[in-house]
């Protein structure tokens, strides 16, 4: 305490001497972290492991007692079965090239996980709380960004807005649009979100636009302190932390022509690759053109999920498919959701009313 009461002088008598503002800031956040960094040492001792065994049992075996859920279903078939959705304590990292349509994910996961009644957190970055919520229309509608801008629709239009509005009103997502900058005021933000919103999923839109105290170092170890730290208040917390990432040039430039992405192609990859329980790269064969993939079957609209990291599990592919105005995502069914029929001809071959009471 003393050396902390020695710090904090020694920053007042620089403020009074008109030293670097900018610098001194730096300074005073980074000695927060470090009494931040005190105070959990302080308060996590070591525990013995018969207390912990017992607790493990009790979760196991006695069915008396509440058992606490590990698991958040994410609402996607394949996703849930292989890896039982997300796992509480863990920082997983969502990765993709710009217009690949990591955000639009993001928001259809959120969506998908409130409607279970499951408290959720936007902390947008790059957007306004008016655009993510223009997209959570969009998602829930099906009707493109583009026409929900415009905000003039037809009565079929309006119906689906109408429906859109009322749940949403129902689902717990929370919508921070600050341009925070800093990791120390996301961590604040993150922590807020959990103490009076009760929330177990976060997610960060995108890591590239955190920044950190320490400047004075290179953009990836300045990274490494930022992962740290979020992996670190997703285990204190108990909640899971989702941050997406956007990759680097390379994806598109390699030698080789392929353009699934691979961990090497995080911007800044060894610090985000280290941290992470999770990495997972959304990917869309069309995106660059490719019609059909390796089996002659047709990319329209079709994306991929790839997990390339998974700490307690396999690492594999995710099919998804994008609807047509690619507002959300869903479940890809080999067969099913690859045949796609006209407007034109769902009304030649839909029973109107009359039709059905007509005898045969």
């Amino acid at each position: 305490m003393n050396s902390t009461l020695q710090q904090l002088n020694k920053i007042a008598e620089r403020f009074s001497s008109n030293e670097n503002q900018d610098e001194l800031a730096h300074d005073l956040e980074a000695l927060l972290v470090a009494l931040h960094e005190s105070e959990l040492m302080a308060e996590h001792k070591p525990e013995g492991l018969s207390s912990l065994v017992k607790e493990r049992a009790d979760f196991f075996f006695d069915i008396s007692k509440p058992r606490e859920e590990y698991f958040i279903p994410t609402g996607y078939k394949e996703f849930d079965k292989e890896l039982s959705g997300w796992r509480k304590g863990e920082l997983a990292v969502i990765a993709a090239r710009p217009g690949m349509g990591k955000t639009q994910l993001m928001i259809d996961m959120a969506v998908r996980i409130a409607k279970q009644g499951i408290s959720c957190g936007i902390l947008a970055l790059e957007q306004n709380k008016t655009s993510v919520v223009n997209r959570i229309i969009s998602n829930l509608s099906f009707l493109s960004q583009v026409t929900v801008m415009k905000g003039v629709f037809n009565s079929d239009e309006k119906a689906k807005i109408k429906d859109a509005l009322n749940i949403m009103q129902q689902l717990p997502i929370w919508i921070v649009d600050q341009h925070i900058g800093s990791a120390i005021l996301i961590i604040e933000r993150c922590k807020q979100l959990i103490a009076e919103q009760k929330t177990e999923v976060i997610f960060i839109d995108y890591i590239q636009l955190i920044g950190t105290i320490h400047r004075r170092n290179n953009r990836e170890t300045e990274l490494a302190i930022i992962t740290r730290m979020l992996k670190r208040l997703a285990v204190e917390q108990n909640v899971v932390i989702v941050i997406l990432s956007q990759l680097s040039r390379a994806v598109e430039t390699r030698a080789s022509g392929s353009k699934r992405p691979m961990l090497s192609d995080l911007r800044e990859s060894g610090a985000i690759e280290q941290d992470a329980d999770k990495v997972m790269f959304l990917y869309r064969p069309e995106y660059y053109g490719l019609t059909e993939d390796e089996n002659g079957n047709s990319t329209s609209r079709r994306a991929e999920l790839i997990v390339s990291k998974n700490k307690i599990g396999t690492m594999l592919d995710i099919p998804l498919k994008v609807n047509p105005n690619f507002t959300a995502f869903m479940d890809y069914v080999e067969g099913v959701n690859d045949i796609v029929i006209s407007e034109e001809r769902l009304n030649e071959i839909r029973y109107t009313k009359e039709d059905l009471d007509e005898p045969f």
